[in-house]
């Protein structure tokens, strides 16, 4: 895309995303009236034509489209918005999902902080409907805007804090006999370690992200790394399970390493009472 003159740039991009955007839209307001027989093709269509802008957009660098020409990041904005509108139509097809997800990802790069705007009510629609397996995915999109953004993104991330950690919470009292659960509910945890280990400073320290702290400390260490572990749900009996056992451990230990007493006090003070436990 770097060989096009700048000035066609714009144009090209135009004619190529404005005919799938509307394509998008047309099938979008249809998706009540479809019939069991178009739905599934309706569908792929549309998991076509994400796949293929997903690509497109690759041709585009940040400086390009917020420096040099910003109307190619104007155009992109309207694709997004569009794309978003899925969620909301379709919020429990995980492949659509996954698909919206990864042009999200491509979006915080391409866009950078223009992206802002778009974020909330996408983190909304993506944890509304979210199974354990697409919490992964979900953890790795925040860990991107946490790596790029930091502490600039720390009013979105405040927001969505609780619910991510009452959905984790809730994926692991879900346990179930077979693997599937349990890996990826395994995974949820080795990418909060992850964060821990990455954006909390040591006791006293500056947060990279404010508000971080608190919230494992309040909230995860308790719903997620304590109460889910006492709940009958949690079969101690079973070798995935186990494995799940060792990771959160390991995450109460990552916090206490990083937390200091204050972590410890809470989890004793706060969880322990809450618990019933002597």
């Amino acid at each position: 895309m770097e060989d096009v003159p700048l000035e066609k740039q714009s144009d090209y991009l135009s004619s190529l995303l404005t005919p799938l955007c509307q394509r998008v839209e047309a099938m979008l307001m249809n998706a009540k009236v479809l019939n069991p027989e178009e739905s599934p093709l309706k569908i792929a269509n549309i998991q076509q034509i994400i796949v293929a802008i997903n690509a497109l957009s690759k041709g585009f660098s940040e400086r390009l489209v917020t420096a040099s020409h910003p109307a190619i990041g104007h155009t992109f904005k309207q694709t997004l918005d569009v794309l978003l509108q899925i969620l909301v139509v379709f919020p429990k097809l995980e492949p659509l999902r996954t698909k919206v997800l990864s042009f999200i990802h491509r979006m915080v790069d391409t866009l950078g902080a223009p992206v802002f705007p778009y974020l909330p009510k996408a983190l909304e629609q993506l944890l509304a409907e979210s199974e354990p397996k697409e919490m992964v995915a979900f953890l790795l999109l925040l860990n991107q805007l946490i790596c790029k953004f930091s502490t600039l993104v720390h009013d979105i991330l405040e927001e969505v804090f609780p619910a991510i950690a009452g959905r984790v919470f809730s994926a692991i009292r879900r346990v179930a006999d077979s693997s599937g659960p349990e890996a990826n509910t395994e995974a949820c945890v080795q990418i909060f370690i992850k964060l821990i280990k990455d954006w909390c400073a040591k006791p006293y320290g500056e947060e990279k992200v404010p508000g971080l702290q608190s919230f494992l400390i309040e909230t995860f260490a308790t719903n997620c790394c304590l109460y889910s572990v006492l709940d009958k749900s949690f079969k101690f009996g079973d070798a995935n399970t186990l494995v799940l056992f060792g990771e959160i451990v390991l995450a109460q230990k990552v916090m206490y390493g990083k937390f200091g007493d204050d972590f410890l006090a809470h989890f004793v003070s706060k969880g322990f009472s809450s618990a019933h436990c002597p």
